[in-house]
Parts: structure tokens; C-alpha cells; sequence
């Protein structure tokens, strides 16, 4: 930007020095007036003492003289044009790594302060009066979402599925899906938790096969919450159970064990698509 300011600039101190020097050179074709009256006396001051004879220089020696000087204030100019351009081009890098630097600043600060929703807690909720591994035959679990951010997660979106398998396949079917109404939001450092129960039952064969690893039970799914710039955030998920060694009833879950695509963090300035077309797409 400088550099664009400067070089018209210099451009025209260029074309004046030539014009001046033009100028200069115009004149000195032009005889001077005395000199012929000059040369009457030098003439006559010969015969009485030539030691005091002073010849005017020719056009040819002014030009040859006006020619030097115009070179060498040239080169000065092109010497002083370039370290002025050098120090321009120094300016205007630092002054782009300068802007670079306070956007990715700003940019840091606000994402600091948008709200960031992960998996806090993961849990296959057991009946008291139950018998490990009953639970496993229809299980029932709880998901808990915490906000780390600084500002409320405004919620739009859940879906949670529930699934035995072995392994799951690479694109998840995402048969269950809840819609969240305006206004509700997890707020800072805030826990929303919930509990699923499994569509589909586990009969002994299966929950067999889960204890010795032959097979695993799958949660997956994925949360899209608003923040207060109005940008959407959608996180994805996928946890499997891991029973423990033999019939003692510990165990858990493994968070991003799944295929790739089912983990993942998306920002977007468009909402998903409501199945409720009475719901407005933003909530905030």
C-alpha cells in the first residue's frame, strides 16, 4: 500500500529533473550576447598580454558536462529510489504480519469465548434389583453433554442411537433424532444429561458374545447447538462398551473408537434442515 503511495511520486521527481535538464541544455545552445564583444576584446588583449585570455566553453562542452552531472544525479536518484523501495516493501510486511497477527488475536479471543459441548460422562445405567448382565439385555443409558465454553450452547439438534454389532459400518444410520424448541441452551460449565433406551433388545446368545468380545454395544450420534454469533456447531460421537474380565459387573464405555466419520466437530453458518417446520431454524 505505501509503495503505491510513494512511486508516483518518485516517478515525478524523475520527469521534472529531466524536464530542468532539458531545460539547461536548451539554453546553452543560445549564444550569449556579450560573447561576441568578448571575443573583440580577447583578440585585442592577445597582443598585450595573452596569459589573461579566457575562453567561453562550447555547446558541445556544456552538453558533455550537463551529460555527466545528469548521469551521476541519476544514479543518486536510482541509489536513494531503491533503498526508499526497499525500506517500503520492510514497512508494508511488517505492517501485513502486524494486521495478520491482531486478526488471528481477535479470531482467538473469540473463540475463547464461544460455548464448546463434548461428552462428559457415559454411563449403562443398572437396575439395583437387577443381576449383571441383565442390564445388557435392554440397555438403558445415560449421555451427559457439558459446555466448556464461556457462553450458553442455544441446543437445535440430538440424535442418539443405540446398537449391537460388531463393527459399525462407515456412514451411520441415524434413525433417532430429537428437535429442541428456542430458548433451551446449556449454560457455562453446565451438565444436560439424558437417558436411552435401546430400540432393540439383547437376547443371551448376544449378551454372551458382548462379555467375550465377540461383539460390542454401540451409542452414536451427534449434538448441533447455535452460539451466540449465530454460527451452528455440530459435534459427532461414538463410544462402544467394554465389559471387564469375567462376571464382575464393571465395565464402560470407550469414547472414538468408531469409523472416523462418526467423530467429528462441523461450524456452519446454515442450521440443519427441521423435521418440525413449526420450528424457526435459528433458536436465539
Amino acid at each position: 500500500m505505501l509503495i503505491r503511495i510513494f512511486l508516483p511520486w518518485i516517478a515525478l521527481a524523475a520527469v521534472l529533473g529531466f524536464a530542468i535538464g532539458g531545460t539547461v541544455v536548451d539554453l546553452s545552445f543560445e549564444p550569449p550576447p556579450q560573447q561576441s564583444a568578448a571575443v573583440e576584446r580577447a583578440d585585442q588583449s592577445t597582443k598585450s598580454d595573452s596569459s589573461k585570455i579566457t575562453i567561453p566553453k562550447s555547446p558541445d562542452e556544456r552538453i558533455a558536462d550537463y551529460t555527466w552531472w545528469l548521469g551521476a544525479f541519476t544514479f543518486a536518484l536510482v541509489v536513494v529510489s531503491s533503498v526508499q523501495i526497499l525500506f517500503l516493501i520492510r514497512t508494508d510486511k511488517t505492517a501485513r504480519i502486524t494486521a495478520e497477527a491482531a486478526k488471528l488475536s481477535a479470531g482467538a479471543a473469540v473463540a475463547a469465548d464461544l460455548p464448546h459441548v463434548f461428552i462428559s460422562e457415559i454411563i449403562l445405567v443398572e437396575n439395583k434389583d437387577a443381576v449383571w448382565p441383565e442390564p445388557l439385555r435392554s440397555p438403558f443409558i445415560k449421555l451427559e453433554f457439558k459446555n466448556y465454553g464461556r457462553t450458553p450452547a442455544f441446543l437445535v439438534q440430538q440424535s442418539v442411537n443405540i446398537t449391537t454389532a460388531k463393527a459399525l459400518p462407515d456412514s451411520g444410520v441415524y434413525s433417532s433424532m430429537f428437535e429442541f424448541p428456542p430458548g433451551v441452551a446449556i449454560e457455562r460449565d453446565a451438565v444436560r444429561s439424558n437417558t436411552f433406551l435401546a430400540e432393540h433388545g439383547n437376547d443371551l446368545n448376544t449378551i454372551a458374545d458382548i462379555l467375550e468380545r465377540r461383539t460390542s454395544l454401540w451409542i452414536y450420534g451427534y449434538i448441533n447447538y447455535q452460539d451466540f454469533l449465530g454460527q451452528f456447531h455440530e459435534m459427532g460421537f461414538c463410544a462402544h462398551f467394554v465389559p471387564a474380565q469375567g462376571l464382575s459387573p464393571a465395565g464402560g464405555f470407550r469414547v472414538g473408537r468408531g469409523p472416523p466419520r462418526y467423530t467429528y466437530k462441523h461450524v456452519s453458518k446454515q442450521g440443519p434442515p427441521r423435521l418440525n417446520k413449526n420450528l424457526p431454524n435459528s433458536v436465539i
